[in-house]
């Protein structure tokens, strides 16, 4: 399992407890944990988008970079 997998699985984890969450803000009045709860899963959520965007452009920059010298090495011959 690749870190991206790792992340997006993660995430769709975050977003199943955040889902809950609003569902049981919608259902109660508000209580300051359910609230709290909800900016902390919004926080994580943002990091493993931010992380998975790391990751992805990473691995475009490393592709590129393998396509680059194999060209050039192409090119030596």
């Amino acid at each position: 399992m690749t870190i991206a997998d790792m992340l997006r699985k993660l995430r769709q984890s975050l977003v199943t407890r955040r889902g809950q969450l609003i569902a049981a803000l919608m259902q109660r009045s508000a209580s300051p944990e359910l609230e709290h709860g909800l900016v902390r899963i919004q926080r994580r959520i943002a990091a493993v988008r931010a992380a998975l965007a790391r990751d992805t452009a990473a691995g475009a920059r490393q592709a590129a970079l393998t396509r680059a010298r194999a060209e050039r090495q192409r090119l030596r011959w």
